[in-house]
């Protein structure tokens, strides 16, 4: 288990700092049986690597991991990132081994907890963002926290008021409930108004900024 992780962090590192790369396929809409399909996998070289390392005898559970992995993996790779970041976090890596072992093992333990492919497409885009040195690395360990804990009815609620710049004077024009305005709270993007609507914090509104507006959910 100790040298599947340790190659696991290895390899995310490698990938990690690879040239934008895009593929025509959606992985978040395969089946765990088609992700792990050999015909597939040569059409898709960038997570070739990946499934090498854990590809027989994987239970139900780690095949869901792997292929949360995967979407990570391939949604962040997808994505516009200057050279000069990418070329900054390559040279991190290289240099500092207890830095790239505390972002992969970071990285790696959000995606076993977090609940869906969407949650891990949310995750790429904050990586991204800590790349581009949008925030710092305490920030994004706040943010993956927001992530592990958010449930899924909030993607919609953040965008809605959004449209009404998170301003809870226009609540009027959001829907929203005693129970989702709980689920903000208890997720950390939230705090209770006298009615129903939630205001969303500062935290939750840079977490929207920096992890859903932008990403194709």
């Amino acid at each position: 288990m100790i040298n599947k992780s340790l190659k696991l962090q290895n390899q995310l590192s490698k990938e990690l700092v690879k040239a934008n790369e895009s593929l025509t396929t959606d992985l978040a809409e395969l089946t765990l049986d088609n992700i792990f399909d050999d015909d597939l996998i040569s059409e898709i070289p960038i997570v070739n690597s990946v499934l090498a390392i854990a590809k027989t005898g994987l239970a139900f559970r780690d095949k869901i991991f792997m292929k949360k992995l995967i979407v990570f993996i391939n949604d962040f790779n997808s994505k516009k990132i200057s050279s000069e970041n990418l070329a900054k976090l390559r040279n991190n890596f290289e240099s500092d081994k207890a830095y790239r072992s505390k972002v992969t093992e970071k990285i790696l333990y959000v995606l076993d907890n977090i609940s869906s492919n969407t949650k891990a497409k949310i995750l790429s885009e904050l990586f991204k963002s800590y790349v581009e040195e949008k925030f710092n690395w305490k920030e994004f360990i706040q943010f993956t926290f927001i992530l592990e804990q958010l449930h899924p009815s909030l993607i919609d609620a953040l965008h809605q008021y959004a449209k009404i710049n998170f301003d809870p004077r226009h609540s009027d024009e959001i829907t929203t409930d005693y129970s989702l305005s709980a689920l903000a709270i208890s997720s950390g993007i939230g705090i209770q108004l006298a009615g129903p609507p939630f205001k969303v914090t500062e935290i939750g509104i840079k977490f929207y900024n920096f992890g859903i507006r932008n990403t194709d959910l």
